[in-house]
């Protein structure tokens, strides 16, 4: 019973906060970290078409990058800091 609401209702919203949280952290770094080639696409706004992998290049050259793969790139940032912080700790 518990585990099932949990399935339900628990997790959908922790899975959204920790969408959120790993977007708002790159979508604001990705132009800057690509000298402004890149920029991700608004959060909750469906920008057409991704022709390649999340990745979309618009006429005047910039790459766009779709909000789950934004995602993604904030799971992974998170994942090595999170990494180089125990390392730091352990062997600090």
């Amino acid at each position: 019973m518990i585990e099932a609401l949990f399935e339900i209702i628990v997790r959908p919203i922790l899975e959204g906060i920790f969408e959120i949280v790993c977007y708002f952290t790159v979508a604001p770094l990705l132009p800057a970290i690509s000298f402004g080639d890149m920029r991700a696409e608004k959060f909750g706004v469906d920008e057409g078409p991704f022709a390649w992998h999340g990745f979309k290049r618009l006429k005047d050259r910039t790459i766009v990058v779709q909000a789950q793969m934004v995602s993604l790139i904030g799971l992974a940032m998170w994942l090595a800091v999170g990494t180089l912080a125990v390392l730091y700790w352990s062997f600090g």
